[in-house]
């Protein structure tokens, strides 16, 4: 099993984009146009959604992370980030029982992804 991606550039294209499709997994940037992480995350989950929402940052301020976590963030990336680092969040949000390395790059999910 793979992994199916989709790539938006801002808060507001996230919440047209989930309008729709189920997700299992956000990986949301701290930092983004339109509507910050802070706004798009509140309005996401006001709206229902109860996948994990990881938010990428840059910098470890407290205030931030407390922030994150009151708008209903799941967990923190720190970038850049080490692809062991990305293995563990996708295992542990995913309920992913084996993750191996297909190539320098690929990594693919054998397992139900747990809903």
């Amino acid at each position: 099993m793979g992994i199916k991606l989709a790539i938006v550039d801002n808060g507001q294209a996230a919440i047209d984009y989930l309008d729709e499709p189920t997700v299992d997994l956000i990986f949301m940037d701290g930092q983004m146009p339109h509507l910050d992480h802070f706004e798009t995350t509140a309005h996401l989950r006001a709206r229902g959604l109860s996948a994990a929402i990881i938010a990428l940052k840059v910098y470890a301020l407290e205030e931030k992370e407390q922030q994150c976590l009151s708008a209903g963030t799941s967990a923190f990336l720190s970038k850049p980030f080490l692809q062991s680092e990305l293995k563990a969040v996708l295992a542990r949000w995913l309920d992913a029982g084996v993750i191996v390395q297909t190539g320098t790059s690929d990594i693919v999910i054998r397992s139900q992804i747990k809903r």
